[in-house]
């Protein structure tokens, strides 16, 4: 009767094996990623080398630290932005995320806002924006673009606010050719700074 109970335990410890093996090898298995050729596909996989460059590149752990990722600028008006550098910022507040940051996201109203065209909660009008949430923002992702022949340069790095040390950087290029984007918009995206 022993050796019966043995035999079943053995036989039982055998598929649970078999199966774990199985489950294992299915979450072993890497994502064939197809390289796209349209505008936003090409774009999509610049912002993740970005992502990976920014993370591969860091000289101090600032990874389980609250970063904030700012709105990309014109180099050569560094008060002026585009829909690119927003876009970029957007793409690259996800890239953090998946990579497990700690992301802040600073243009977070006090409330939420409701009229006929929705519900919103994000803000940059300083005077609605809830900034005193006692979080130490210990680093800032900050990026450059800017058009250089045929390409756009865009760069960026994240920098340690209690030094002003750049930790990391990275540097990706598009092609100017892809994106009919208006790269360099009126004065009302002029950046305002905000003093402490």
């Amino acid at each position: 009767m022993k050796t019966l109970k043995f035999a079943y335990f053995f036989m039982f410890l055998f598929v649970i094996l078999v199966n774990a093996k199985e489950l294992v090898k299915t979450y072993e298995k890497k994502i064939d990623i197809i390289p796209s050729q349209t505008p936003e596909g090409i774009f999509n996989s610049r912002i993740i080398l970005l992502a990976d460059q920014l993370e591969q590149n860091l000289t101090k752990n600032v990874k389980c630290c609250p970063i904030v990722i700012t709105t990309f600028v014109n180099l050569d008006n560094i008060e002026k932005t585009s829909h690119l550098g927003r876009l970029i910022k957007e793409n690259l507040q996800h890239e953090f995320l998946v990579r497990k940051w700690k992301v802040l996201d600073i243009r977070l109203a006090r409330n939420l806002y409701i009229n006929k065209n929705g519900e919103f909660i994000l803000s940059r009008n300083i005077n609605k924006l809830k900034l005193n949430n006692g979080v130490r923002i210990e680093s800032v992702l900050v990026g450059t673009y800017s058009k250089l022949g045929d390409s756009i340069i865009i760069n960026a790095k994240i920098i340690r606010v209690s030094d002003n040390t750049i930790v990391s950087s990275g540097q990706i290029i598009l092609p100017y050719d892809l994106y009919n984007m208006e790269f360099y918009e009126d004065s009302e995206n002029t950046v305002e700074i905000i003093g402490e």
